[in-house]
């Protein structure tokens, strides 16, 4: 019997409507009561330590706690930063030039860094050049100076700055010229012959304070009035002018590649600026709530520092793009691949096939109910078949928009999935009343009912095209379908991996000589062996959150497994794990059963309750956790900390009670976990924990090595960092204690 779309009341969307992938972005800010100040700039030294300058002296921040350093100069009131040789940073202040080492020594920072400080005049700014050159800005002069040669050049009293930390922007082209943009706006070029800067004819530009290269033969910069683009040749000539992004009162950019810049304005927040084929799209990114932006500096492992005037806060680019589908629900509920290049999705309302052109994905199909009813849909020969809440399988033709119900199977559970064999059979899952059930070519439908198989939530094949199923049942976890007996059997496992406990399993992936398992008690694998009973092993993952019930899995092109727990997304590939949520750009951790699918292009689909998200190709999803530094102390004693590479063990006496520290400069803190081992104790690595601090009592007699690594959320581990230290020989096992044993017999 065929059912038409007035009698379900579908109606039919307009096609061809292109949905945008949306850059999302994460930020998260530094504790207001962790750091205070009124800032000016920030700079990250060699070992991930952010630095700031402010009204009130340096401040350090190492991702966990702040220290101050008021007196650290001649005055308070510090500018900027540029990094120095070494990774050492060079800082402009009130009085001059300083230098911080990026290495803690005795002297943590060096006085009158250039040996010009009596010479300086109230720097603001600061900037060295590719010969190494370095020019200091002032209110209406800059000051150049190299291997002892100082140079102070008028730029003229009417373009002399008012602000305290902008005066002039200096910018080195692809042809070795240098350019300078005053404040009030001027534009310089710098004639190296005459040793002089000539004024160029450019548009009058207002409060300039920001300027960047852009490739060979272009700069930008940021005024009151926007962002404008100039062209310059190799003879110091603006050969063009023109903007590239109608902004007020830009304070700073910076650029993520070729196409991407975030924009900072002085009393507006951060904006996102795309050009794309000569078209420019700029949004407002609403997630910094910050409105005076000073500084966006790139973090040394992942995203930018926002920096205001009394805030700081972390804004990364998130690896996950949200695509839209139904305006009206973002729930969605089903996620497949229909042919080679199109995708299909439900959310219970709206069926859509997406096409993919170019950089885009295009809605080229869209079916919509008024009812809440359908769970899953397939891409099923040439037609949609949809599977919805009540147990009960319809054929939708997306050529003529009819709709067909199969007949002979009583109603039940919601379908939560649907498969297509090799001989182009619908296979069904979800149904208990039923159990699983088969519908063929001719739309004739066989039930397989016998104890195991009414449970049933997942039935798959693998590259030999043999058929598995699994669900939730207490006796046998894995079902084989054999062709010839048109039947499943229990596979025989070598070991029951759960007892008595109730185990699930959720989906599979099945390779060709391994069947992997996403299941209510972890990752699993299963070895086929055709003589013998399969044998069966836990994957081992750390734990996030302390959920081990996995929903979906799906394996990328790169060899990653993907699954989606209770409390995220995991990535897993050769033992290194990665963790994903929404503090990484996922709309919710709550993602479907069965929600995860990897397109014909690489891409890794999501379907979450929150909306339909998609990782490009696994974009940017490979950084390591920066390494924990360590620091070991001798309770009552003193610290010492453990430089990279230093491979000297530490001697302590015995029976020393022992107190390590360590920390990765990782932000925010709340994200990364530690494990920590002592192999000669023990060799497994402790359960993942947010502590920093590891306290040992009463050491016996031997040679050791703390070791310590670290996670992040959207990170791998960190490499692995190590302290050896030594305990000494007991009082009584002294050569002096038996040489006296033996002069008293």
């Amino acid at each position: 019997m065929k059912y038409f779309w007035f009698i379900l009341s579908f109606t039919f969307c307009s096609i061809f409507l292109v949905q945008g992938q949306e850059t999302r972005f994460t930020f998260q800010k530094v504790e207001s009561d962790i750091i205070i100040g009124r800032f000016k700039d920030l700079a990250q030294d060699g070992e991930g330590i952010l630095w700031l300058t402010s009204d009130n002296g340096l401040i350090r921040y190492n991702s966990k706690t702040a220290d101050y350093y008021p007196n650290a100069f001649e005055t308070n009131f510090t500018k900027g930063f540029i990094k120095g040789k070494s990774d050492n940073l060079l800082l402009v202040h009130d009085q001059g030039v300083g230098r911080i080492y990026s290495l803690e020594k005795h002297n943590l920072f060096g006085l009158n860094a250039l040996g010009i400080d009596s010479l300086l005049h109230y720097p603001k700014t600061l900037f060295r050049s590719s010969n190494g050159t370095y020019w200091i800005g002032e209110d209406s002069t800059l000051v150049s100076y190299k291997n002892g040669n100082f140079h102070r050049y008028d730029m003229g009293f009417n373009w002399h700055s008012i602000s305290y930390i902008r005066t002039f922007s200096m910018v080195e082209d692809g042809f070795g010229n240098l350019w300078s943009f005053s404040y009030y706006g001027k534009t310089y070029a710098f004639d190296r012959n005459m040793k002089e800067f000539n004024v160029v004819n450019t548009p009058k530009f207002r409060e300039i304070s920001w300027a960047k290269r852009k490739g060979l033969d272009k700069i930008w910069i940021g005024c009151s009035s926007g962002i404008y683009e100039l062209i310059v040749n190799g003879k110091q000539q603006v050969a063009n002018v023109r903007k590239v992004a109608e902004i007020s009162s830009v304070s700073t950019f910076r650029f993520i590649n070729k196409d991407q810049v975030l924009v900072g304005t002085w009393n507006d927040g951060v904006y996102f600026l795309e050009i794309d084929e000569g078209n420019t799209r700029l949004r407002k990114i609403d997630k910094v709530d910050f409105q005076d932006i000073l500084q966006i500096t790139p973090d040394e492992d992942e995203g930018y520092w926002i920096l205001s005037s009394e805030q700081l806060g972390l804004l990364t680019k998130s690896p996950f793009h949200y695509i839209q589908v139904d305006p009206t629900n973002n729930m969605m509920r089903s996620v497949g691949k229909a042919g080679n290049d199109r995708m299909i999705v439900s959310n219970g309302i709206t069926i859509s096939i997406l096409k993919k052109r170019k950089k885009n994905w295009e809605k080229v199909y869209s079916y919509v109910t008024r009812n809440h009813h359908f769970y899953r849909a397939l891409y099923y020969d040439d037609k949609i078949a949809v599977g919805d809440n009540y147990g009960q399988v319809f054929f939708l033709d997306p050529k003529t928009n009819e709709f067909e119900k199969i007949d002979g199977v009583e109603k039940g559970g919601e379908i939560g999935w649907l498969f297509e064999d090799l001989e182009k059979r619908l296979w069904v899952c979800g149904n208990t009343n039923v159990g699983l059930y088969r519908v063929d070519n001719e739309k004739d439908v066989q039930t397989f009912s016998k104890p195991g198989l009414k449970n049933i939530y997942v039935i798959k094949s693998g590259p030999a095209g043999k058929i598995y199923a699994a669900g939730h049942n207490l006796g046998s976890i894995l079902y084989e379908y054999d062709y010839n007996s048109d039947s499943f059997s229990a596979v025989q496992l070598e070991a029951t991996p759960h007892g008595k406990e109730q185990f699930v399993t959720e989906d599979l992936y099945i390779a060709r000589d391994t069947i992997f398992m996403a299941t209510s008690h972890g990752f699993y694998s299963t070895v086929r062996d055709e003589a013998n009973p399969w044998k069966i092993k836990k994957i081992d993952i750390p734990a996030f959150g302390n959920s081990t019930y996995l929903k979906a899995i799906e394996r990328t092109g790169d060899g990653a497994f993907w699954l989606a727990s209770e409390t995220g997304l995991i990535r897993y590939y050769n033992g290194r794990v990665q963790f994903f949520d929404q503090s990484n750009g996922l709309p919710t951790r709550a993602i479907k059963f069965r929600g995860l699918q990897e397109d014909n292009f690489g891409n890794l689909w999501i379907a979450t309750e929150k909306g339909l998200t998609m990782l490009p190709d696994n974009e940017g999803i490979a950084s390591k956790t920066a390494t924990p530094q360590i620091e070991i102390a001798k309770i009552g004693g003193g610290k010492h900390k453990q430089q990279k590479g230093e491979t000297k063990p530490n001697h302590f006496r015995y029976g020393s009670n022992l107190e390590f520290n360590y920390l990765s400069h990782s932000f925010p803190q709340k994200f990364v976990n530690y494990q920590v081992r002592i192999p000669q104790l023990d060799t497994a690595w402790s359960k993942l924990n947010k502590e920093t601090q590891l306290n040992f009592m009463n050491f016996d007699q031997g040679e050791y090595t703390l070791q310590v690594r670290a996670i992040a959320k959207g990170h791998q581990f960190s490499d692995v960092n190590q302290v050896s230290f030594s305990i000494g020989k007991p009082w009584f096992g002294s050569s002096w204690f038996y040489l006296a044993v033996i002069i008293t017999l």
